[in-house]
């Protein structure tokens, strides 16, 4: 019985660090996404009103809310990854 437990001894402690590697890697994927959303949400508006000169909204802001998009869309497709 001795030798059963010290030969399996070590697969319960990998696969937590395994698991528990996994929680990490999804808790900093949670905490840093808004992060990212948020100065791509935030940036152009601050852009648009800090110029000095009359730019139409659309010069900015469209091209902003396309690459906003695309940084949800491999945000959502690398996240369903790990679900």
């Amino acid at each position: 019985m001795g030798q059963v437990y010290a030969f399996s001894e070590g697969y319960p402690i990998a696969a937590a660090y395994t698991v528990l590697a996994l929680l990490v890697r999804l808790l900093v994927l949670y905490l840093m996404l808004p992060l990212f959303l948020m100065a791509l949400m935030v940036l152009p508006w601050a852009v648009y009103l800090a110029l000095p000169i009359s730019v139409s909204p659309i010069l900015i802001l469209l091209p902003s809310a396309i690459l906003l998009g695309v940084a949800v869309d491999i945000a959502a497709a690398t996240f369903k990854k790990y679900l």
